[in-house]
């Protein structure tokens, strides 16, 4: 048995959203790497395991895996990426249970470790959490600079797929700050992104994003347009929550046309 190769397997099946075969086949390999005394094995598949668990909502295992992971990958120099990875996955983890300030610190620990380590994979994905985590707390700046930062790495590498995500999230920012130019901006240059990088996802939300835009602006037909091409796209997409909260917006806009027309009449 080759504890690796079903690691390996147990994360891929996260990927693909088979949490509770990910969650078997992690809790497999890590008996078969307790057994041979694998200390990197069982190191890495906690970091999974915990992820895994984090996804599902688990958050009261999911911090047990990732205290044992730092643990076993603290002292050892080779094990410092999975040392990275176990401080990411546990600040996205106080992330979601509301501590966003302790969330941010292990985030930019983690940062840190990765740039250090030159590991280019890991440091835009994480820039973009870092930057989340600190709009959450209000510090809009370093969450703008942090987008800007993962923005130009994306654009440098010429990766379409997750510019788009990283512009929606900028231009939900700018948005959110009554910053309207800059976010219209970043929505139209995140939507090209999305349809050229065949990001379907994010080309649903950057269009629900805009529709937003317009009808804070007054711009109802403009709005419809939008939100009509969102639930298009959002219609062929499963387990896709985007549906719900257009039927929201629309009914929004709906009230927003009707006090339009009856303060002119």
């Amino acid at each position: 048995v080759r504890p690796g190769l079903i690691s390996l397997r147990g994360a891929l099946s996260a990927m693909k959203g088979n949490l509770a075969e990910a969650n078997h086949l992690l809790d497999n390999a890590i008996v078969v790497c307790q057994r041979k005394g694998d200390v990197a094995g069982i190191a890495l598949t906690l970091v999974r395991r915990a992820n895994t668990l984090r996804i599902l909502g688990k958050y009261d295992a999911s911090p047990k895996d990732i205290e044992e992971a730092l643990q076993l990958a603290g002292s050892d120099t080779d094990l410092q990426p999975i040392y990275a990875e176990a401080l990411r996955i546990k600040g996205l983890s106080l992330y979601r249970l509301g501590q966003a300030r302790t969330a941010a610190q292990e985030l930019e620990h983690s940062l840190s470790l990765y740039t250090e380590l030159k590991e280019a994979g890991s440091i835009p994905i994480l820039l973009g959490e870092t930057a989340m985590v600190h709009a959450t707390i209000g510090d809009v700046e370093s969450a703008k600079t942090l987008y800007q930062e993962a923005l130009q790495i994306w654009r440098a590498e010429k990766n379409l797929y997750f510019q788009a995500d990283t512009l929606n999230n900028l231009a939900v920012l700018y948005h959110q700050l009554g910053e309207y130019e800059l976010a219209s901006e970043a929505y139209e240059d995140g939507l090209a992104c999305a349809r050229n990088g065949h990001n379907q996802h994010a080309e649903a939300l950057l269009l629900a994003g805009l529709g937003d835009l317009y009808s804070e602006i007054e711009d109802f037909e403009a709005a419809s347009q939008a939100y009509e091409q969102a639930e298009t796209i959002a219609g062929g997409l499963s387990g896709f929550f985007l549906s719900n909260s257009l039927i929201l917006a629309r009914a929004n806009l709906a009230l927003l046309q009707e006090d339009i027309s009856t303060s002119t009449q």
